[in-house]
């Protein structure tokens, strides 16, 4: 979300963020057969078809859900992108603002959030 956005409903912001926190904290306690059911009631919905729970279970084995949007790794990502061509090079400092994250993951007992010298913790 945008800057102004998040000033203007720190609220709302804070409420998606539990949420965030609450599903990811869902994904990595469920049980698998738990996850695919949700998961292709999901993609029926979405598109009609699901898939094989067994399919998605071993998807699932190869995934870490996580709320760390893995800050530290942006630095690498545009290098690469500038590198194969795809993407210009750009400032990307402050680009984080991992304050609201921070204070919910710290209301629920989790790790904070490092933003990797791009923006604020």
């Amino acid at each position: 979300m945008n800057k102004k956005f998040a000033a203007d409903h720190p609220d709302t912001v804070k409420a998606l963020l539990k949420g965030h926190t609450e599903s990811v904290a869902w994904l990595n306690s469920a049980a698998a057969d738990e996850k695919s059911s949700v998961i292709n009631a999901a993609l029926k919905e979405a598109s009609g078809a699901e898939l094989k729970p067994d399919v998605i279970e071993r998807s699932l084995k190869n995934i870490v859900f996580t709320v760390d949007p893995l800050a530290g790794a942006y630095k690498k990502l545009l290098q690469d992108g500038v590198d194969a061509g795809t993407t210009k090079q750009a400032d990307i400092s402050g680009i984080f603002d991992l304050t609201a994250l921070n204070s919910v993951t710290a209301e629920t007992g989790g790790s904070k959030v490092s933003a990797a010298g791009l923006g604020k913790d």
